[in-house]
C-alpha cells in the first residue's frame, strides 16, 4: 500500500493540507488543533477497505466538532453509531466516488466477519448494534427493528448536524432502558407500523443500483410484538462496534521498524547560523595587520584589472537582454487625449488617439552564494574565489544584492541547542555560514573583502603545492576561516532561514542561489524522541536514513525516504526549499577532478537517465564543462572539471609563429575563456 498517495488523498478529501502520517498505532486519530490525521498501517486490507477507513476519518475532520463525547447527555459509544452515520452520509454526498469505495469496502469487511456476527443472531443484538450494522451492511444483511426503533433510525439517517446525531443518540438511549416515561420520541411524520420513513443504510442501497431499499415495503418492522425484537436492559457498550476496532487493531502494525520517522526542518534564527560580515572582517583585519601582504595585494590588483574586460562585456551583454525583455513586454495603451496630426483622418479613421508604450518593471533579482570551505577544496579555492569576485564585480556593477557565505565546521562559536525540538532536522553543533561577501557596504569594504579572500584562498591552494604567487604560503589564514568538512546538507537547509532575511532584507522577488561546491555530503541527522542522557532539554540524534522523511509544514508536503544515496537524499532537501520558495533559482558549479569523473558518472546515471557512462566521461574530458539534466534537484547542474579553472586565457605566441601556430592559440585562449567564465555568464543569462 502506497502510504505517500493515500495521505494525498486524505488531503484531497478534506481539500486543506492536513498533515498525515503513518505510525505503528492501533487506532486512527485526528487531532482538530494541529491537523494532524494519524493513520495505522494497516496489513492485509485491500484499497478499496483503505479508501473507505481513510474517507471515514477525514469525515470525522472535516464534519465532527471538537467536542468532549463523554459529556453530551448519551453514552459515548452510542454517539459515536449516530456520528459515524452521520459523517459518512455527508462524505458521500459531498465525494460521490467515495460510495462505491463505502459499499464494496464494507462488502470486504463483512465477509471477514470483522463485525464479529458470524455465529450471531443480529436481530436478538441492542438497538445500537443493530442501528450500527444498518448503516454500515445493512443491505448484506436482514435487520429487524420495531415501530418505536424505526422512528429512532430515522432519526438517526436524518442527522444533519452533530447536535441532532447526539439527540438521536440519546433517544435510542432511553428507549433501550426501557424508560418509555422519562422520553417523548417524536415520528417525524412516518406511519406506526411501517419503516417507510426509513432512508436506506448511508444511502448505500439508493447508491447501488441492483440493491433495493430494505424496509421500503415494511417486512423489517415486527408490528405483533415490539418484544420479539432486540435486547433490554441498559447497554453502554456496542458490541458490533468493539469486535469492528478490535478486527482493526488486530490488523494495524505494531512493528516500529515498520513506520517511517517524519521530521521537519526547525525554523532557526539567522544569527545561530550566521557569521555576520563584520565579523568576518574583523578577524581578518586582526589576522593580516601582523603579515606582509603587499605582494598578495598586487597580485589581486593585476586580477581585478585582468578581470575587468569579461566583467564589463557581460554588464554590456546583461543590460541588452535585460532591455530586450523589456521590449517583448512593452505594451501599447491608448492615453484619450486626441492627437491632433490625426484629426483630418476622422472621416475615415477611428483611432485619432494617442498612443504610449507601457513598459512594466521587471522582478528584482537578489543572488547568494553558498561556498564549499572543506579541506577538499584548497587546491581549487584559489581559482574559485576569482570566480567568485567576478560574480561580486558583476553585481556590484548592475546593482544586484549579493551575500555570499562560506559553509564551515571551523568557526568558533557559543554552543546553540539545534537539539531541543524532538522529529526536527539538527544541524551539526560546529556548522556555520560566514558571511564573507556582501554588496551592501562602502566601495573600499567591498574591496576589502574581496583582498581577504584572495590572500585565504591563495595561501590554502599554496599550502603543500607549488605557490600561485611568491610568499602566498606564507599569508596563513585568520582564527575560523581554516578548512574543514562539507555541511552541505546544512548548508541546504539553511536556506529556510536565510532566503526569508534577504528577501526582507534587500526587497526582492525572485531570488537566485548558487552552491560551489566538490563534493557531496550526507543527510545529516535529526533530534529524535528520546531525552539525552545528560541533558533533559535535548533529545538524541539519530541519523537520517531510510526510514525517515522530511515534511513540509507549510505547504502539507511530505518527502519520499532518505534512502536514494548521497544525490538522491539531497535532492529531496533541495526540492523542499523549492517548494517554500518556488520563485527561486537554485544552481550548483560542482568542481571535479578528472580521476573522480568515473565514480561519479556510475553515481548519478540512475538519477539522470545516462546510458552509456563511458560516452558521458570522454565528453566532460574534452569538453570540460557540461550541463546535466534537472534530475539532481537543481535547476541547472554544471559539471566543472578542476582544470579548467586554472587554464591560462592569455593569448600568447612566439615572434615567428607560424599562421597555423596563431590560429591555435587564438582558439585555445577563447575556449578557455568561454570555460574560465561559465560561473558569470550563467548567472548573468539567470537573472537577464
Amino acid at each position: 500500500m502506497n502510504q505517500e498517495i493515500k495521505g494525498n488523498l486524505a488531503k484531497l478529501l478534506a481539500t486543506e493540507n492536513l498533515l498525515v502520517q503513518h505510525k505503528a498505532v492501533k487506532t486512527a486519530s485526528f487531532d482538530v488543533h494541529s491537523r494532524m490525521l494519524t493513520l495505522p498501517i494497516w496489513k492485509g486490507l485491500s484499497s478499496r477497505v483503505y479508501d473507505l477507513l481513510v474517507g471515514h476519518e477525514v469525515g470525522h475532520a472535516l464534519f465532527t466538532p471538537d467536542r468532549d463525547m463523554t459529556d453530551c447527555g448519551a453514552p459515548k459509544d452510542y454517539v459515536n453509531v449516530t456520528e459515524d452515520a452521520r459523517v459518512e452520509k455527508l462524505m458521500k454526498r459531498k465525494y460521490l466516488g467515495l460510495r462505491k469505495d463505502f459499499f464494496e469496502g464494507y462488502r470486504q469487511l463483512q465477509a471477514m466477519d470483522f463485525f464479529g456476527i458470524d455465529n450471531e443472531d443480529v436481530n436478538a443484538m441492542s438497538l445500537a448494534d443493530r442501528v450500527n450494522l444498518h448503516f454500515k451492511i445493512g443491505h448484506f444483511i436482514d435487520i429487524k427493528f420495531s415501530v418505536e426503533e424505526q422512528h429512532i433510525v430515522s432519526l438517526v439517517d436524518q442527522a444533519e448536524t452533530f447536535d441532532e446525531a447526539v439527540e438521536a443518540a440519546r433517544l435510542m438511549a432511553a428507549l433501550h432502558s426501557n424508560d418509555e416515561q422519562s422520553v417523548e420520541i417524536p415520528l417525524n411524520g412516518t406511519q406506526e407500523g411501517s419503516n417507510s420513513g426509513s432512508s436506506s443504510p448511508i444511502e448505500q442501497q439508493a447508491d447501488e443500483g441492483d440493491t433495493d431499499d430494505s424496509g421500503d415495503d415494511g417486512e423489517d418492522v415486527n408490528e405483533e410484538s415490539d418484544s420479539s425484537v432486540g435486547g433490554s436492559g441498559w447497554h453502554d457498550s456496542v458490541t458490533t462496534a468493539e469486535h469492528f476496532s478490535d478486527a482493526l487493531e488486530n490488523r494495524a502494525s505494531t512493528n516500529h521498524y515498520d513506520e517511517n520517522t517524519v521530521i521537519e526542518i526547525p525554523g532557526m534564527k539567522v544569527e545561530d547560523l550566521v557569521v555576520s560580515n563584520s565579523d568576518f572582517l574583523k578577524v581578518c583585519e586582526e589576522h593580516y595587520s601582523h603579515t606582509d601582504t603587499s605582494i598578495a595585494d598586487s597580485e589581486f590588483a593585476m586580477y581585478r584589472k585582468s578581470a575587468a574586460r569579461e566583467v564589463n562585456y557581460l554588464v554590456k551583454e546583461f543590460e541588452c537582454k535585460k532591455s530586450a525583455a523589456a521590449y517583448a513586454r512593452t505594451t501599447v495603451s491608448k492615453t484619450g487625449v486626441l492627437d491632433t496630426a490625426k484629426l483630418h483622418t476622422y472621416k475615415y479613421n477611428d483611432d485619432i488617439f494617442r498612443k504610449i508604450n507601457v513598459i512594466p518593471d521587471g522582478k528584482n533579482h537578489g543572488l547568494i552564494a553558498l561556498i564549499d570551505w572543506s579541506g577538499s577544496i584548497a587546491d581549487v579555492s584559489f581559482n574559485m574565489i576569482k570566480q567568485l569576485a567576478n560574480i561580486a564585480w558583476f553585481c556590484k556593477k548592475v546593482q544586484i544584492p549579493f551575500n555570499a557565505y562560506l559553509f564551515t565546521t571551523e568557526w568558533p562559536r557559543e554552543h546553540t541547542n539545534f537539539r531541543a525540538t524532538p522529529n526536527t532536522y539538527c544541524f551539526n553543533s560546529n556548522f556555520s555560514l560566514i558571511n564573507v561577501i556582501t554588496t551592501d557596504v562602502s566601495a573600499r569594504e567591498f574591496e576589502n573583502q574581496l583582498k581577504y579572500l584572495f590572500r585565504l584562498s591563495a595561501f590554502f591552494s599554496s599550502y603543500g603545492n607549488v605557490p600561485v604567487f611568491y610568499a602566498a604560503n606564507a599569508l596563513g589564514y585568520p582564527i575560523g576561516c581554516q578548512l574543514g568538512g562539507t555541511p552541505l546538507s546544512d548548508a541546504i537547509n539553511s536556506l529556510h532561514t536565510v532566503m526569508p532575511y534577504f528577501r526582507k532584507k534587500y526587497k526582492v522577488e525572485k531570488l537566485n542561489v548558487i552552491v560551489l561546491s566538490d563534493g557531496e555530503a550526507g543527510a545529516g541527522g535529526f533530534a529524535g524522541d528520546i531525552q539525552s542522557y545528560d541533558d533533559p532539554e535535548s533529545y538524541l540524534v539519530r541519523q537520517v536514513e531510510g526510514r525517515a522523511q522530511l515534511r513540509n509544514r507549510n505547504c502539507g508536503v511530505i518527502h519520499p525516504v532518505f534512502d536514494q544515496g548521497y544525490l538522491g537524499n539531497m535532492k529531496i532537501y533541495i526540492d523542499n526549499v523549492k517548494i517554500s520558495f518556488p520563485e527561486s533559482n537554485i544552481v550548483c558549479f560542482r568542481m571535479i577532478d578528472n580521476r573522480d569523473v568515473g565514480a561519479w558518472v556510475r553515481t548519478a546515471s540512475w538519477m539522470l537517465g545516462i546510458e552509456d557512462t563511458d560516452k558521458f566521461r570522454s565528453r566532460l574530458r574534452k569538453e570540460r564543462t557540461m550541463v546535466v539534466g534537472k534530475g539532481l534537484g537543481y535547476d541547472a547542474f554544471y559539471l566543472i572539471t578542476t582544470k579548467s579553472l586554472s587554464l591560462d586565457t592569455d593569448f600568447e605566441v612566439d615572434n615567428n609563429a607560424s599562421k597555423a601556430q596563431i590560429k591555435s592559440a587564438f582558439k585555445k585562449s577563447l575556449g578557455n575563456k568561454s570555460v574560465n567564465k561559465k560561473i558569470l555568464s550563467s548567472f548573468a543569462a539567470m537573472v537577464s
